[in-house]
């Protein structure tokens, strides 16, 4: 006669293979979180190749676009500025500019124009809605911005208390606060807000530039 589990016995398996799989999901959430934290150092450092090959092709300079004669800064800063080098040929994929922890839905293509492609509604902790999940800080070339200083990073709510940025000397790091730190990781220090000033020629500084990032 074949034997048959008994309910109890049933129960005692459903119970265990309950327990354990409550014990592997934080450690695989951990896990896919890792990854996908190597990932966006992968992207950020692929954006600093683009963003130093397109400064070497112009005269030193990181990518702004232009208005007529002028400078658009709200359409250089962030995701515009960023999907212009996909615009100018210097970045093939789209999903460079993505991180996935962010959850962020991509665009196809690099095809149109930067104002009419990327979404407008650009926020510092990202929303689900928006292209990219990079801030950028445009306007500088490859001799104002030092290994001290980020001009690229995750948007605030990435990751949950830590953000990878890429300075101004190519490198990408993380900047971390303790998981029970009151502080957040974008405001531990100054080196996101970059303070550039003008020169009255004798070495005196005299202003502050006027197209600082109010995002950063």
């Amino acid at each position: 006669m074949r034997k048959c589990f008994t309910l109890i016995e049933l129960l005692v398996v459903i119970g265990i293979i309950a327990v354990l799989a409550a014990m592997l999901m934080p450690a695989l959430g951990k896990a896919r979180e890792s990854a996908n934290q190597i990932d966006c150092t992968n992207n950020l450092s692929n954006i600093g190749k683009a963003l130093f090959i397109y400064a070497q092709d112009n005269r030193s300079n990181f990518p702004v676009q232009s208005s007529g004669d002028d400078a658009d800064w709200e359409h250089s800063h962030n995701d515009h500025g960023l999907y212009f080098l996909g615009y100018t040929g210097y970045m093939d994929t789209t999903k460079i500019l993505l991180c996935r922890s962010a959850k962020q839905k991509t665009f196809e293509n690099y095809n149109s124009a930067p104002t009419s492609a990327v979404s407008y509604e650009i926020s510092a902790d990202g929303k689900s809605t928006e292209k990219c999940s990079y801030l950028y800080y445009a306007g500088f070339n490859t001799d104002e911005l030092t290994a001290n200083e980020g001009f690229v990073r995750d948007k605030n709510k990435d990751h949950k208390n830590l953000g990878n940025v890429l300075y101004g000397d190519s490198h990408v790091q993380k900047q971390v606060v303790g998981a029970k730190s009151q502080e957040k990781w974008y405001e531990v220090d100054g080196k996101f807000g970059i303070t550039e000033y003008f020169s009255d020629g004798d070495g005196a500084d005299l202003d502050v530039k006027e197209h600082q990032n109010s995002l950063w």
